[in-house]
């Protein structure tokens, strides 16, 4: 009972962990924002206003994270995803995410990769049932529907 008094007392003393703030106006200020919120936890980014991506933004790791958009547009230049979170906790609000462009990632080795992927799975999975339709059809078996 004395150490968990003693805890309380000292969580007292200290307070909540500080939250860090940061404004941001440019592609390379959100870029710094999510490289520091990487490793400060509790870091809220507030876009002062909309931002056009000149490349892939790093993705969110941290811990309790915060993006506030103000009613502003992050645009992904028809090239580049708005936002990724990797891991952690994340709560994006008042944020347009517009133009950006969804890709897979690039998944396991010879597994065709994430999402982005997809196609060239689908495309060999369709070789391979064409491939046995047609040996299915030469030694007299039924066709595959």
């Amino acid at each position: 009972m004395r150490a968990l008094l003693a805890g309380t007392a000292l969580t007292l003393l200290m307070g909540a962990p500080t939250a860090l703030a940061i404004d941001v106006s440019s592609d390379a200020d959100l870029r710094a924002a999510i490289e520091i919120a990487r490793t400060t936890p509790n870091t809220t980014i507030n876009l002062l206003n909309s931002i056009t991506l000149t490349s892939e933004l790093p993705a969110l790791q941290g811990t309790g994270t915060v993006i506030n958009g103000n009613g502003n547009t992050l645009n992904g230049n028809n090239q580049f995803r708005g936002l990724l979170v990797y891991s952690g906790s994340v709560q994006v609000g008042n944020l347009i995410i517009a133009s950006a462009a969804a890709r897979g990632g690039f998944g396991a080795p010879f597994a065709g990769g994430g999402a982005g992927g997809l196609r060239a799975a689908l495309d060999g999975l369709g070789r391979r049932l064409r491939r046995l339709q047609q040996d299915q059809w030469r030694s007299g078996r039924r066709r595959l529907a």
